[in-house]
């Protein structure tokens, strides 16, 4: 853990990127002039030294003797080899470095020789990781809340690497994936619109061979998040045979081309198509129904973007079931949650269930029967403590009405009642009244 903090700190700031040149080089003094290049120094792969060698006065140095020696960086030997030049001055010689398990730096030593004159030529080979992340994201825009997925790909000295771990840093918050199969993905979606920076760093494991000299890789990305629509029933009327029903975007983007289902059985439904709306926005279609006759006796649904053709952050709100002739499908939803008694006075809590915030309504409290009330009070709720004019949706509010001496009712039933007038619009009435006896 301590390492993921330590390269996690660094992951900002640090981008790695290696290359590699051939390497090339010469010596000279006043017996040989010795010119030396070699491949790409990689691990699991051999590298040829090409060694060419001249005489004072540019003639090929023939015949010489080459001794090439290798060492690491600590001292150890690596390898050695002898030969003879060839006739043009040059030879080449196959450094087998698969076998080498160190990576680091590499001393290298040629001496060519005569019988009368000997030059020395050094140069430094360096044996390094080479790890490159490549991430592929699915989308690079989204609607909020809709999911990408990024995924990324491992490569140490060019093959799939399954050893390690990739640590993201996404809003402030730290996740750490593994590999499986040279992958390693996570799965994206946010609510914060505009571009979403991300940060990942490479995490090797401790028992990962070459663990301390893997390099440190980071990256970044961005991905736009754009704001996604939410289309809702907002009211529907009867008007004889016809029902207008308003569609309203509650979402923070603008919806496109969708269809809009009337139905009361499998069989017997109504499509129409309903036009983009932006965010905010609202509109009435009216559809033609059945002869009301027909269905008068049926519950009825309505369905905005039924077959989920167009992107919304929320499809569980586009269905409104009803029977009444208005119908409110993203409203208020009061609700009588708890009625307590202390003493002479009722405690009554009252939550709004809905979408939308409720305005001042009506409350009554009465004892007897539900349709013969005795000790009827009418109290009108306009004003809602914290919460000011209006009580906000998923709140409660809880109130103490002042009632009769309890003597005067406690064999009776008692009943609360909000809203009764209908004057705030509600998406559910059902849950409106409390019948209870404490």
């Amino acid at each position: 853990m301590k390492k993921f903090l330590f390269l996690f700190t660094f992951m900002f700031l640090l981008f790695v990127s290696i290359s590699f040149v051939s390497a090339a080089g010469n010596s000279s003094n006043d017996n040989f002039i010795i010119d030396v290049t070699h491949d790409e120094i990689k691990r699991d792969s051999n590298v040829t030294i090409n060694i060419s060698v001249k005489n004072k006065d540019g003639t090929p140095a023939s015949g010489a003797d080459v001794e090439i020696l290798i060492d690491y960086e600590n001292g150890d030997f690596v390898t050695s080899h002898a030969s003879n030049l060839g006739s043009n001055g040059k030879y080449s010689y196959v450094w087998e470095i698969g076998n080498v398990a160190d990576v680091g730096r590499y001393d290298l030593k040629i001496i060519v020789r005569n019988a009368s004159h000997m030059t020395i030529y050094t140069d430094n080979l360096h044996l390094t990781i080479i790890h490159t992340l490549d991430v592929i994201t699915s989308k690079k825009t989204v609607f909020e809340g809709e999911h990408t997925l990024i995924s990324v790909y491992s490569k140490v000295d060019g093959k799939k690497n399954s050893w390690g771990y990739i640590l993201w840093n996404i809003d402030g918050k730290n996740y750490l994936t593994n590999f499986k199969d040279g992958v390693s993905s996570i799965s994206f979606n946010s609510h914060k619109i505009g571009n979403n920076l991300i940060y990942l760093v490479y995490v090797p494991p401790s028992d990962m061979p070459f663990f301390d000299v893997i390099p440190v890789v980071s990256k970044s990305l961005t991905i736009n998040v754009k704001g996604a629509p939410d289309l809702v029933i907002d009211k529907i009327v009867r008007s004889g045979n016809k029902y207008k029903i308003t569609i309203l975007n509650v979402g923070n983007g603008a919806s496109t081309k969708t269809k809009l289902k009337l139905w009361y059985s499998k069989k017997k439904y109504k499509v129409v198509t309903v036009a983009a709306l932006g965010a905010g926005k609202s509109k009435t279609y009216t559809v033609k129904f059945f002869k009301y006759s027909t269905h008068k006796k049926y519950k009825k649904y309505a369905q905005i973007n039924y077959n989920k053709t167009a992107y919304e952050k929320d499809y569980t709100n586009n269905k409104l079931g009803f029977k009444s002739n208005v119908a409110y499908g993203y409203a208020a939803d009061l609700c009588i949650t708890k009625v307590t008694r202390s003493g002479n006075n009722y405690i009554v809590t009252i939550k709004n269930n809905g979408k939308v915030a409720a305005s001042p309504f009506q409350l009554k409290f009465w004892f007897g029967t539900k349709t013969k009330a005795k000790g009827l009070v009418t109290y009108t709720i306009s004003k809602f403590g914290q919460f000011g004019k209006k009580l906000p949706p998923t709140n409660s509010i809880t109130l103490t009405i002042p009632y009769y001496p309890y003597k005067t009712h406690s064999k009776y039933y008692k009943f609360v009642s909000v809203n009764a007038n209908k004057k705030v619009p509600e998406s559910n009435y059902a849950n409106n009244l409390k019948k209870f006896k404490v």
